[in-house]
């Protein structure tokens, strides 16, 4: 495998006006538990069960205790069900204009509810609202049934989905995360579902961050109160049971750093709440991050044979983001590496080499490049003028 020396040159220069160069998207082949270079202040203590600091864009894991660690999560339950039922809005299959009846079942729900009048029809919208501002219990079961038929069946998606998804610590027993059955998480995989949820479905997503929700001229509240007190949060859920405790996923945006925490088992509100600014707190100034390039951008180039075109340029899939320690990017290097000269035709998406990062002398990632655009093959003529131009540069 041969290094392009103009590429360098190109990737030189991202890294001179950027500063340092990573990505978003995930490498070949992904650890399960991506950590990234660590910072040398030490996290806080948190007194909660288990707890995790994670980089939303690359998924790391910046800090943890217990992180992998199977525990009940009560209402956070609620963030597998609003993304079912964002999944079956994206595929067409449910629409949010829906009218939803509600079943004696749904309406007989206690905890947080919407007072849903039994076999009532309520717009779709209203119910999803209901669910994820005001942790109805009420609306996530009319919900479930109205995909599924009945819970117990959406029950069985929910759990067929997190294996797809690869949350291995996760058991869902309702839609709801009422104490009546087992639904357990840990702190890992409920931070990949949240980034999940943020990436696929900005839409709904930002139905997280409001305050307040209306219906039939009941007012309920998020319960999430650092949306009144941090700057940056939007996101994302609340729960609280005895066999749970208070647990509390949020997230944060400052500048290009979105950080995920979750906390499972803490002992009350006010505790809950001030582990919670603490461990964010804590990722914003032990860690940086920093936006490289767009999806798409021209990173390198390199030569085509028997092409139309003497050259092709080559792309990532996703934006590039890095984060690592602060003050340390200057230990962050990129090379771009190719094979033997492509032959045309190229098929836009082709890979045809990759970028490989380090930090500190240490491989930090490797990530295909890929052809940003197809190049056929040339005319009779266009050998001898490439093989003109080559022998020019």
């Amino acid at each position: 495998m041969s290094v392009v020396r103009y590429q360098y040159q190109i990737v030189g220069l991202i890294v001179m006006s950027l500063g340092v160069l990573i990505t978003q998207a995930a490498p070949a082949e992904s650890p399960s538990w991506p950590v990234p270079p660590l910072s040398k202040t030490r996290a806080p203590t948190i007194p909660a069960k288990a707890w995790l600091l994670m980089d939303y864009h690359n998924g790391w894991v910046l800090a943890h205790h217990r992180g992998t660690s199977s525990l009940a999560i009560a209402s956070l339950t609620k963030v597998m069900t609003a993304y079912l039922v964002f999944d079956r809005l994206r595929s067409g299959d449910i629409t949010l204009g829906d009218k939803v009846v509600v079943s004696k079942k749904a309406w007989s729900m206690s905890g947080a509810r919407m007072f849903l009048p039994a076999h009532s029809r309520v717009r779709l919208e209203f119910l999803l609202k209901g669910m994820i501002i005001g942790s109805a219990n009420d609306a996530a079961v009319a919900l479930a049934e109205h995909i599924d038929g009945s819970e117990q069946e959406f029950v069985k998606r929910m759990n067929r989905v997190a294996r797809e998804l690869g949350l291995t610590h996760t058991f869902f027993g309702n839609s709801t995360g009422l104490p009546t059955a087992k639904n357990r998480s840990s702190a890992y995989d409920l931070g990949r579902l949240a980034s999940l949820l943020i990436r696929e479905f900005p839409k709904f997503y930002v139905w997280f961050g409001e305050k307040e929700f209306e219906f039939r001229k009941i007012r309920s509240y998020n319960r999430n109160s650092l949306l009144w007190q941090a700057p940056g949060v939007d996101g994302v859920k609340t729960g609280q049971s005895r066999a749970a405790g208070y647990c509390f996923i949020a997230t944060t945006q400052r500048q290009d750093m979105r950080l995920i925490a979750i906390l499972l088992g803490t002992s009350s509100r006010e505790s809950r709440n001030k582990s919670m600014k603490t461990l964010l707190d804590f990722g914003f100034k032990a860690y940086e991050t920093r936006f490289l390039l767009n999806a798409s951008a021209v990173a390198a180039r390199t030569k085509v044979f028997n092409g139309s075109s003497y050259q092709v340029d080559l792309g990532l899939m996703q934006a590039l983001h890095v984060t690592l320690p602060r003050g340390t990017f200057n230990m962050l290097s990129a090379r771009v590496y190719t094979g033997t000269q492509p032959s045309a035709p190229i098929k836009a998406g082709q890979q045809l080499g990759h970028l490989a990062l380090n930090y500190a002398g240490q491989q930090l990632g490797e990530y295909p490049l890929l052809a940003l655009y197809s190049v056929s093959r040339g005319k009779w003529y266009h050998g001898p003028l490439h093989q003109l131009q080559q022998w020019w540069e």
